[in-house]
């Protein structure tokens, strides 16, 4: 469904993906480290690091190009991927609109599938309920969680296959924090 979204936005918008998600979602948000572009242009270079497989070897080229950008396509980072949970947090809030209105944040962040709101994911833990989503390319694994409540979140991130780490991280952090 998401690469579906990426040729509608190509179509309708008569623009490149990654030059309509740097213009209407990147730059209002902050998230300057962060792009589409496929492959990575060469003065983002330095911001690109080497994949590897859960062996622990490199991945050929460094890493994997995709075609999917709205699917596979996303070079970001944690500050960056922090910034669009504020901005999601702000604007359930009613507090900021720099991409969504409340309202369509609020449809987003309702659960229609079990836990499945509109391209994100829906947990109940404790008192509150997060919005997260985690992803994986080749060499690289993630997971970000937001509270919908209190203005709590975390991302964490890995250049490797083997993301295991990834929810004891989230769990080491919900415990220390008292999430």
């Amino acid at each position: 469904g998401t690469t579906v979204t990426q040729v509608i936005v190509t179509d309708i918008t008569h623009t490149s993906y990654d030059e309509f998600m740097s213009t209407n979602v990147l730059k209002p948000l902050g998230m300057n480290n962060s792009f589409f572009t496929q492959p990575p242009p060469q003065n983002k270079s330095s911001l690109l690091t080497t994949a590897y497989r859960e062996d622990g070897s490199e991945v050929k080229g460094k890493f994997h190009i995709y075609r999917e950008q709205a699917a596979a396509g996303l070079w970001t980072n944690p500050t960056d991927l922090c910034k669009y949970i504020i901005e999601t947090q702000l604007s359930l809030e009613g507090k900021s609109e720099k991409v969504l209105n409340q309202a369509f944040t609020n449809t987003r962040l309702t659960p229609y599938v079990d836990e499945v709101g509109l391209g994100i994911f829906i947990r109940k833990e404790g008192n509150n309920e997060y919005f997260s989503h985690s992803g994986g390319n080749e060499g690289f694994r993630c997971v970000y969680m937001g509270s919908k409540k209190g203005g709590n979140g975390v991302v964490v991130m890995v250049n490797s296959d083997n993301g295991m780490i990834l929810q004891e991280v989230v769990n080491s952090v919900f415990s220390a924090y008292g999430w």
